[in-house]
């Protein structure tokens, strides 16, 4: 210890590597009670730097949650409010409340039709589709789209309706280029109360009438216009499938052919309403066959529009197997003559009202014909440069037992003074209703006579004819 005390540090040599103790033991006995300076250690470089940020606490957010946990979490929101809340938060969640099925909500709201939406042009949109179905809260009852060339619906928002509007009754898609069959089909499979439906400028095919066929058997109304890609087996598909609920049909340039009017004369026994427009493979055999079928007992509206197989054979054909028929129109029949026309009146015994436009080879005589053979009491002509004065006498030859009330004879310029004049003369006593614009050869002769047989007339256009005011004066002076 004296030399613990004593000791001066003075030529001692501290070099790196030496002991300050002589002896060895000393080093054990009092190294505990000595106070050493640590030697100064290596620099180490890190493999990183060290900033705040690593310390930063994360930020907990509901975004990070994988799909299918936010699957489970929107099908247990109660109402349509929580549920549109939701969805306005992010285009994500949107899409994906879009994609349940509104009977896999734990709440399912009630399946009512109340509601209606009507999307055009630039509106017309997936996101406001997916808007549109979350927001019904499964209400929706009709919808109607009409979109553009460079439009946003696809078959994800008609997917979205699907899910979210199994009570949808009317449907109406047009001008969208951008769905196909799979929309339709997953439509037709989810919205089973489906009554009324309008395709117009589609690309659809077979497959989304047979799938309609299927899926649907509440369907009452269908229009397909404008499909290329339909042809008989979607519409036959349709239509024998459907024998019992179908009522109106409208089928409008498309690539059918015989084969679908015969299925029509034989399966649409509920059909009331019927439309055929520009189908350019239908023959004459076409409309005889539909007539023959006896299908269509139930039939009280046709029109028939651009279809060149139209003639006297096949008209007279459908006059026979559609008795109850009340209302026809006809447009732009190059082939059908006053036999055909007559024809058919003779065998429609419930017809009261004929519209018939730019059929050309119909002359007074078959005019007169078809008001004598017929309980007829609605007639327009337009635009049929067959009338004029040649036999004007056919009309007296029948007894006076009609009772047609309203004659539009519009846009014939063909049409004269004689002729008009032997209208009134046999119909006069019942006529209320005579327009003859654009008539052009109709001069005051023939307001002279209107003057003196119509006696109940009501309501007369003369405008676009050569009537003068002289004409207008004798009118105006006939007292009642």
């Amino acid at each position: 210890m004296q030399k613990l005390v004593a000791y001066s540090g003075e030529n001692v040599d501290f070099s790196h590597g030496k002991s300050m103790y002589k002896n060895p033991m000393e080093s054990v006995i009092f190294s505990p009670l000595i106070y050493s300076i640590p030697s100064k250690r290596s620099r180490i470089h890190a493999p990183f730097p060290f900033t705040h940020q690593i310390f930063k606490k994360q930020k907990t957010t509901i975004e990070i949650l994988p799909d299918e946990c936010l699957f489970e979490i929107f099908k247990r929101l109660y109402g349509t409010q929580e549920r549109s809340s939701c969805a306005s938060v992010s285009k994500h969640w949107l899409n994906l409340l879009s994609t349940i099925h509104s009977h896999e909500f734990t709440n399912s709201p009630t399946q009512t039709s109340n509601k209606s939406r009507f999307l055009q042009g630039k509106k017309a949109t997936d996101v406001r589709l997916s808007a549109i179905a979350i927001g019904t809260n499964s209400q929706l009852g009709s919808l109607s789209i009409n979109g553009n060339k460079v439009n946003g619906v696809t078959n994800f928002g008609l997917k979205a309706i699907a899910n979210g509007c199994p009570s949808l009754k009317n449907l109406s898609l047009s001008n969208l280029s951008s769905i196909s069959d799979e929309g339709i089909i997953e439509i037709s499979k989810n919205c089973r109360n489906l009554e009324k439906i309008d395709f117009s400028q589609i690309p659809i095919s077979n497959k989304s009438l047979i799938s309609i066929a299927k899926n649907c058997p509440k369907l009452k109304s269908i229009s397909v216009t404008n499909c290329p890609q339909v042809t008989d087996e979607g519409i036959t598909t349709l239509l024998s499938s459907l024998t019992y609920s179908l009522m109106k049909l409208n089928l409008e340039s498309l690539n059918i052919s015989d084969m679908s009017l015969a299925v029509i004369g034989h399966y649409g026994l509920e059909i009331t309403n019927l439309t055929l427009t520009g189908l350019k493979n239908v023959t004459e055999k076409g409309f005889w066959v539909m007539g023959s079928g006896q299908g269509l007992q139930k039939l009280t509206s046709l029109t028939i529009d651009s279809c060149h197989g139209v003639t006297d054979l096949g008209l007279e054909s459908l006059g026979r197997g559609c008795p109850n028929l009340k209302k026809f129109s006809l447009f732009k029949s190059a082939f059908l003559s006053d036999n055909g026309i007559v024809s058919f009146a003779k065998f429609t015994v419930s017809l009261d009202t004929l519209f018939l436009s730019e059929c050309h080879r119909i002359t007074q005589h078959g005019v007169f014909g078809i008001i004598n053979e017929s309980k007829l009491k609605n007639l327009t002509l337009e635009s049929c440069y067959g009338i004029k004065d040649p036999g004007i006498g056919i009309g007296i030859q029948f007894p006076c037992s009609n009772s047609v009330k309203s004659v539009s004879i519009r846009n014939c310029p063909n049409l004269t003074d004689k002729t008009v004049s032997e209208l009134c003369k046999i119909h006069g006593g019942t006529l209320e209703v005579l327009n003859l614009d654009g008539c052009t050869s109709i001069t005051d002769s023939s307001s002279i006579s209107v003057a003196s047989e119509c006696l109940v007339l009501s309501e007369l256009d003369v405008s676009g004819t050569g009537i003068t005011d002289s004409g207008v004066e004798a009118l105006a002076s006939v007292t009642k």
